[in-house]
């Protein structure tokens, strides 16, 4: 069998059928270029959406809301006993309520320097004394250095929470409820330490928090 391949003349083109169908060709390609540039922007935009979604999860975990007040403390007691810049005890212990009770007994402050800030720090002192082991401030709930609500502080600002010493000695006590003896609490203090600082934030001062 013997096919003839037939010229394609501008006539052929001309055809009603022909043109149809390029016609159809035609708005078939527009419709498919604007279905993959729609497609596009959609993916685009579920990325976007996705990347917002992340950062601001990863702000909220960063930025943690304000730190929970805690009545879970163990009947247990725990103090911070100051041999070198400063004599006497910080002592820790549950009260009736579940909360730490805080009960402070210092002398022999420097003569200047001050006021002087105390914090519970976030690791023990090393067994050399360089309180500069202790690392930063305890600080669980990630709390703001400059807040003015105790909620929203560093769990470990206890003389933001409570004053600063303004004298060479210091006798007080009161009850902080952001502070936890419950080892199995994010607000446990037990095992770190304390360090006492000048009003430039040098330490001068420190000890380890144990249970007695």
């Amino acid at each position: 069998m013997t096919f003839f391949a037939l010229p394609l003349t501008e006539h052929f083109y001309k055809r009603p059928c022909i043109q149809s169908y390029s016609i159809l060709c035609s708005l078939f390609l527009a419709h498919k270029q604007a279905l993959c540039i729609e497609l596009a922007t959609i993916k685009i935009t579920m990325r976007l959406t996705s990347t917002v979604i992340t950062f601001l999860s990863f702000a909220l975990c960063v930025f943690a809301a304000a730190a929970p007040q805690v009545m879970d403390s163990k009947k247990k007691k725990y103090e911070a006993k100051f041999h070198k810049g400063a004599k006497g005890s910080i002592n820790f212990k549950s009260n009736s309520k579940g909360e730490v009770k805080v009960s402070a007994k210092l002398s022999k402050l420097p003569k200047e320097g001050g006021p002087f800030y105390y914090y519970i720090q976030d690791k023990p002192v090393s067994s050399n004394g360089s309180c500069g082991a202790a690392m930063g401030n305890f600080n669980p709930y990630k709390g703001k250095p400059n807040a003015t609500e105790a909620a929203e502080m560093e769990v470990g600002n206890l003389s933001g929470k409570h004053g600063s010493i303004t004298k060479k000695s210091l006798k007080t006590s009161y009850a902080d409820p952001y502070l936890s003896l419950n080892e199995t609490d994010p607000a446990f203090i037990g095992n770190r330490s304390i360090a006492i600082q000048y009003a430039n934030g040098t330490r001068f001062a420190c000890a380890n928090i144990v249970q007695n």
